[in-house]
C-alpha cells in the first residue's frame, strides 16, 4: 500500500478515504507531531477489516 504524509492544522477534523488493494486485515496508524519541535505528541492505532 502506498502511505502519504499531509500536514494539517490543529483542531481541524478529518476524515480519512482508504481503498485497500484486497479483503483482509489491515493495520492503520496515526501520529500527532510537532514539528515545531520535532517530536511526536500522541499516537493512534487500529484495525481495518476489509470483507
Amino acid at each position: 500500500m502506498i502511505t502519504t504524509e499531509s500536514l494539517i492544522a490543529p483542531g481541524e477534523r478529518y476524515d480519512i478515504l482508504l481503498t485497500m488493494p484486497a479483503s483482509g486485515q489491515y493495520r492503520a496508524s496515526v501520529d500527532c507531531d510537532n514539528i515545531r519541535y520535532s517530536r511526536t505528541l500522541g499516537s493512534a492505532s487500529t484495525t481495518v477489516t476489509v470483507v
